[in-house]
């Protein structure tokens, strides 16, 4: 049973982390290739609306909030094109990756307690049948006796 819900549990955290659709990261990766920090963070924002696994999840928008400031000191020159870039590695890391790693933790949370529960129960029926009283009935068949326990 345990192992049932240690696989079960696995299955669910890669779907939860996993999700359909790309990850923020590979969207990232693949608009990488953009030489202008403006047609880099277009890339991003165009390709995760239309293959992302959740758009809308509040810390894709907080991402994108954090990429518009980005931005805004990019085009003001406050900053370089590899700074912005690597601002926005890291406003990844603090939004969307600090998220999934929230997530990951719930579900590992869950799973401990779940598990500690169940061996709570097992531990206490275990103590249970230890606690019951046992009944002997005997009979006499003959010169024989027959006895039952239960």
């Amino acid at each position: 049973m345990m192992q049932k819900l240690k696989f079960l549990f696995l299955l669910l955290l890669t779907l939860s982390v996993a999700g359909c659709g790309t990850m923020m990261q590979d969207v990232i990766a693949g608009c990488d290739r953009e030489q202008e920090f403006g047609r880099f963070t277009n890339c991003i924002k165009n390709q995760y609306s239309k293959e992302g696994r959740d758009p809308n999840h509040s810390t894709v928008r907080a991402f994108y909030a954090n990429v518009d400031v980005i931005e805004e000191a990019y085009r003001a020159k406050k900053i370089t094109n590899a700074q912005a870039k690597s601002n926005v590695y890291d406003a990844f890391n603090k939004t969307i990756q600090a998220g999934n790693d929230r997530e990951a933790a719930a579900s590992a949370n869950y799973f401990n307690a779940l598990g500690a529960m169940q061996q709570q129960q097992q531990q206490q029926q275990r103590q249970q049948q230890i606690r019951t009283p046992t009944q002997t009935n005997c009979y006499r068949n003959g010169q024989y006796v027959n006895c039952t326990t239960y």
